[in-house]
């Protein structure tokens, strides 16, 4: 969920998750792939800011050549999903798509997260694989398309 106390520029942070009604039972890590996910997503499609590329080039090309999954790439960039991390097309996406910073609430990505997975018995309980992560990808991959050519 956004951080209205940072002048709304956060979309998300693994924070948020692993500090709220995260399952005892699970790694911390499992916090990262929700978020992940997206942002995985963001980076093979290059909707990441300069300031990210020079910043986390290594990472980032690690993502790439698939040696670092994507809740691993969140992890490496701090935990946090923030505008500062988006360029400009990738920031109106994510305001529409994933969260909404004026409102602060989730958009359409939860509900296809939902949707594409076995939620139960929550969200975190959802693997960090490279299927998950593709399978995914097609939900945002059609999302986007949408976007593009009725919303943006």
């Amino acid at each position: 969920m956004s951080d209205t106390l940072s002048t709304n520029t956060v979309y998300d942070k693994a924070k948020y998750h692993y500090e709220g009604d995260f399952p005892t039972d699970l790694p911390r890590e499992q916090a990262y792939v929700f978020t992940g996910f997206f942002l995985g997503w963001i980076v093979d499609h290059e909707m990441y800011s300069e300031d990210v590329l020079s910043d986390y080039s290594r990472h980032i090309e690690d993502f790439k050549q698939r040696k670092l999954t994507s809740s691993q790439l969140y992890r490496q960039l701090g935990g946090v999903l923030a505008m500062d991390l988006l360029n400009e097309n990738g920031n109106k996406f994510a305001n529409y798509y994933y969260c909404n910073l004026q409102s602060g609430e989730y958009q359409e990505y939860l509900y296809h997260f939902m949707e594409q997975f076995d939620c139960n018995p929550s969200i975190y309980h959802v693997e960090d694989s490279w299927d998950n992560y593709y399978y995914m990808g097609q939900a945002i991959d059609s999302e986007y398309e949408y976007w593009l050519e009725n919303i943006r």
